[in-house]
């Protein structure tokens, strides 16, 4: 038996693979003017990421500094900190911690117009000034 989820396009997806490039590529680039990094080359690499993603983990985002809290330093230019919105999520549950009340979901919410996330999720947070020595960390950290 395969659990099926409908994207707001009218395509079935198998919850292993509900991210909707036709329809989340266009939600990306709606909102690609309402954010910036301050490095144009930096910017265009995210948005770039963010068009050509097939898949949830392919894509880079931004997180302003604003949507962070709880910064703490962890080593020499290494952070963590909690992102208030959080990353994307196609799947919800009824009762946190109780996967047989979990929901599978598009990764867009129609009804709220807005990206599903999960909220208060801690991340590492790396300080970079040389971008070139930046890109090569992201492009091989795509490789493997």
């Amino acid at each position: 038996m395969s659990c099926q989820v409908t994207c707001g396009c009218g395509v079935n997806y198998n919850i292993a693979n509900v991210y909707c490039k036709r329809c989340n590529s266009e939600k990306w680039k709606h909102r690609f003017p309402n954010w910036t990094t301050g490095n144009y080359a930096l910017n265009e690499l995210i948005k770039n990421s963010q068009h050509s993603a097939k898949t949830d983990y392919e894509l880079i985002e931004w997180i302003d500094f604003s949507d962070l809290q709880d910064l703490n330093q962890i080593d020499p230019g290494v952070y963590e900190a909690v992102w208030k919105s959080g990353p994307l999520t196609n799947c919800y549950e009824d009762n946190p911690g109780d996967f047989l009340t979990i929901h599978y979901t598009p990764f867009w919410n129609m009804i709220g117009n807005n990206w599903n996330r999960s909220p208060e999720y801690k991340v590492s947070i790396k300080e970079f000034t040389d971008f070139p020595v930046f890109l090569k960390e992201v492009i091989c950290d795509e490789l493997f």
